[in-house]
């Protein structure tokens, strides 16, 4: 299996490299972006991986947009430190309450310890609460003031909230290892971790690359260009871990979706120079694939409706059920 329209295209790749990659590297693919593009022109998606050049491209050769590219890189930091402290807040009001949520997706990155914290600004908090916990955690978030958005997701597992201040948070019960793994989480992942005076479950590195990998390969969309940086971010961080590879492999099995992990792999050694060991990818490959993950992806990739929502109306409604949807305030239309 190869990512084909699923990477990154041409252009966003020359930003990963150059953001990504030392200088010997980076320089050249900056230098080839520019020939081609304009900072000031580049808007969606793409505009976030801008705030990655100013640390790895020389002051020299960033042209008479540096002082932009240092600002986009001063604004992450200041959004994250905003999001990290509203998740803070919120973690805390739900640990109060007996509740365990779990931080995922770019949440999962701001808990991470310096220097691996992230590196493009995370514009909304995500976590996962257990089935069991439902109904407490949405009575918080009430109490909290936060204000339903809409349902997103293939399957409506996801919703969304705004609190007074205007940070968004994303509820969430349909992430990768709670809906997929063999070992069903009830209340949340076992591994816990000490972050601002909290215990907090959280993924392991191994299960945080692959959800990042399985969640983020597709056609369009913000993931679809920020899983490359999270892969980076993680090897980094733990690759000097003797179990971390046996690790991922059990995690990209678990995920029922070994051979996208496996491409994506192998994606991120031919073009950003992340390691990875090249047995394990080939094991990855020959595994089979989860049939209704399957057909998802072969969905996805000709920008196909997913299958899975009528398939799990029948779940959804016996989640809203059983959780006070109605006693969660909506925001006006607009």
């Amino acid at each position: 299996m190869r990512l084909g329209r699923m990477a990154p295209d041409g252009a966003d790749t020359l930003l990963l490299r150059a953001g990504l990659l030392g200088p010997a590297d980076s320089v050249p693919a900056w230098r080839e972006w520019r020939s081609t593009h304009d900072v000031q022109s580049i808007y969606g998606p793409s505009s976030a991986l801008l705030s990655l050049i100013s640390a790895s491209v020389p002051d020299d050769e960033l042209g008479p947009d540096r002082d932009v590219l240092r600002g986009l890189r001063r604004r992450a930091w200041a959004v994250n430190a905003t999001q990290r402290e509203s998740l803070a807040r919120t973690l805390a009001h739900l640990s109060d309450s007996g509740v365990d949520a779990c931080p995922v997706r770019g949440s999962h990155s701001l808990v991470a310890p310096p220097p691996h914290e992230p590196a493009l600004p995370v514009t909304r908090n995500d976590l996962w609460v257990g089935p069991g916990d439902w109904v407490t955690a949405l009575e918080v978030l009430v109490t909290l003031n936060f204000v339903a958005e809409s349902f997103a997701g293939s399957d409506d597992s996801n919703l969304l909230l705004t609190d007074p201040q205007g940070n968004r948070l994303v509820f969430t019960w349909g992430y990768v290892f709670p809906r997929w793994s063999r070992t069903p989480y009830e209340h949340g992942p076992e591994p816990r971790a000490q972050w601002r005076g909290l215990s907090i479950p959280t993924l392991s590195a191994p299960q945080a690359l692959v959800a990042a990998i399985v969640e983020g390969v597709g056609p369009h969309g913000a993931q679809a260009l920020t899983w490359p940086i999270e892969v980076s971010r993680l090897v980094n961080a733990h690759s000097d871990d003797p179990d971390f590879w046996d690790l991922v492999g059990e995690a990209a099995i678990d995920s029922g979706q070994a051979p996208v992990v496996a491409a994506a792999l192998e994606w991120v050694r031919g073009t950003l120079d992340i390691p990875s060991p090249p047995s394990l990818v080939s094991v990855l490959a020959e595994c089979a694939m989860n049939p209704r993950l399957r057909l998802e992806r072969a969905l996805m990739s000709h920008g196909l409706p997913s299958a899975s929502r009528p398939r799990r109306a029948l779940d959804v409604r016996r989640a809203r059920r059983r959780a006070p949807w109605s006693a969660v305030p909506h925001a006006a239309p607009q």
